[in-house]
């Protein structure tokens, strides 16, 4: 190996123990800098390390047991909206469909039943179950006029369920909402949804 390559390789370990540190810190995990340091001295050096391989192996589960794996976004809003979705199953007037979409009429119509092609007027408001407002008509000041067969599966099962003049507040499980994939800067991956939702008016199929 020449000269040159071997300060390759060493910048290359080099910048590799860098980037492991970055990540270490950013996940706000116990390290030690000096022993880290001494470490990747005696590697490139050739030294024999401080710790033999049956010590790195019991300090490494040591570590491991003081930092479990983190939960990820997707798995924690799962079982967030999972808790709140039995909760909310106990509510007094909330009903659950077959799907698991749930809602609660909150004020009776009494006029016509949209089809999957109607274009309708709705008014609506979509939260997170932490309260978070992503989105609102009533915000924008007017009404939305919009056809079930482009909307998500959960908010289109509501629509085709009610009649002009209801307002309902549903709650949308993930998988009739955006799944997996989330949507925009405030809706994450598995989220529970919740909207008010206000079918003003059937204005044509």
């Amino acid at each position: 190996m020449t000269r040159r390559s071997r300060r390759s390789d060493k910048s290359s370990v080099t910048h590799l123990a860098i980037n492991w540190a970055g990540q270490v810190l950013g996940k706000q995990l116990e390290f030690d800098a000096e022993l880290f340091a001494r470490g990747i001295a005696d590697v490139l050096s050739g030294r024999d390390p401080v710790l033999n391989a049956q010590e790195m192996e019991a300090a490494f589960e040591e570590q491991r047991k003081k930092n479990p794996p983190a939960v990820s976004v997707a798995e924690r809003n799962s079982k967030d909206g999972e808790a709140f979705r039995v909760a909310n199953r106990l509510k007094e007037g909330v009903l659950e469909m077959e799907s698991g979409l749930q809602y609660r009429v909150v004020k009776a119509g009494s006029g016509a039943v949209p089809t999957l092609k109607s274009k309708m007027a709705v008014h609506y408001r979509g939260r997170l179950i932490d309260g978070t407002e992503f989105d609102s008509s009533y915000t924008r000041g007017y009404p939305v006029v919009m056809t079930p067969s482009r909307l998500i599966p959960g908010f289109r099962m509501a629509l085709l369920n009610m009649v002009e003049g209801d307002t309902w507040e549903v709650v949308i499980p993930p998988q009739l909402a955006y799944g997996p994939s989330g949507a925009g800067q405030l809706i994450g991956p598995n989220q529970t949804l919740i909207f008010d939702i206000e079918l003003l008016e059937i204005t044509g199929d």
